[in-house]
């Protein structure tokens, strides 16, 4: 039975780890966590369920923008699970998915009255490369595109 294929959106735990393997292709890991969240009769947000997923793209595209730790990431690929044994002893299962495709999106910045502000205007290279001005996939979302732009229609993690 071939692997389920599965398109995951989620924000970056932490910096992504870029390289090139012994062959010289390039590598982007990152491990995300996506999930379903709702703001609650108080406005707090209140998370119902989530997943932690290891991302791995070999042969990435080195001009992408590098995803880092709070990022909106949008991942495409094979899904598989493993187990391993953690320090403590117990057996823990990783989620994992051999990405075809990454993208990222830069952290949203708040500006100071609340609205969503413009984030940051640095943006993540891939082995010191930067990808050139004028790619359209190196551009922020639109807003009102299924949650992944407007000011309020995201959780904070």
């Amino acid at each position: 039975m071939p692997a389920p294929k599965a398109e995951l959106v989620g924000n970056a735990l932490q910096d992504a780890k870029t390289g090139f393997d012994k062959n010289g292709k390039p590598y982007c890991l990152v491990k995300i966590a996506c999930g379903d969240s709702h703001k609650d009769d108080s406005g707090q947000w209140v998370t119902d369920r989530e997943l932690f997923v290891n991302v791995r793209w070999f042969g990435a595209n080195p001009d992408m923008r590098v995803p880092s730790k709070g990022d909106r990431v949008i991942a495409f690929g094979k899904l598989s699970q493993s187990t391993d044994t953690g320090r403590d002893g117990q057996e823990y299962v990783n989620f994992n998915c051999d990405a075809d495709f990454i993208k990222s999106f830069e952290k949203r910045q708040q500006n100071q009255n609340g609205f969503g502000g413009q984030g940051q205007q640095s943006r993540g290279g891939f082995g010191g490369q930067q990808a050139p001005d004028n790619d359209p996939w190196n551009s922020a979302p639109p807003a009102g595109n299924g949650g992944l732009g407007g000011a309020d229609d995201e959780p904070p993690f």
